[in-house]
C-alpha cells in the first residue's frame, strides 16, 4: 500500500508523456501505398509545440534512411530540413523543403562522408538530377 502513490505518479507521468505515432507505408516514389507493396515506411509523431510532425523513414529491414518534419499528421509533406542517410548511417543529403517542394539550400555527400555538392535549389528537377 505504501507504494501506491508512487505507482500512480509513475503511471500518470508515462500516460502524459506518450505521444501518438502513425506508421505509413511508402512506395519507391515515397507515395502512400498498401503494406503489401511498400518499399519503406515512415513513423510520424506529433512535435511538442511547433505544429509540425517528426518523421523518420525506414527501409523494410528497419534501416533509417531519412529524418525530417511533416506539415501533415497522416502523410509526409516535407517541411524544413530533411536529412537522408546511406544504409551505413552516413549522411547522404540535407535538403530544405517547403510544403514538399525543395527550396533553399541542398547539400549532398559521397558514401565515404566527403561533401560532394552544396547548391541553392530552385526546382525538384534540379535536385533529382543530382541524387
Amino acid at each position: 500500500m505504501k507504494y501506491l502513490p508512487t505507482l500512480l505518479l509513475l503511471f500518470a507521468l508515462t500516460s502524459y508523456s506518450q505521444e501518438s505515432v502513425q506508421i505509413i507505408y511508402l512506395d519507391s516514389l515515397d507515395q502512400k501505398t498498401a503494406y503489401s507493396k511498400h518499399k519503406s515506411y515512415a513513423s510520424i509523431s506529433a512535435a511538442e509545440s511547433s505544429g509540425s510532425f517528426e518523421v523518420s523513414q525506414f527501409l523494410k529491414d528497419g534501416i533509417l534512411i531519412a529524418k525530417g518534419k511533416s506539415a501533415e499528421p497522416n502523410t509526409w509533406v516535407k517541411t524544413g530540413i530533411v536529412t537522408a542517410y546511406f544504409p551505413d548511417g552516413t549522411i547522404k543529403s540535407k535538403i530544405t523543403y517547403e510544403k514538399d517542394i525543395p527550396s533553399g539550400t541542398a547539400e549532398f555527400w559521397y558514401a565515404n562522408g566527403k561533401n560532394n555538392l552544396k547548391d541553392r535549389t530552385t526546382s525538384l528537377k534540379t535536385i533529382k538530377s543530382k541524387i
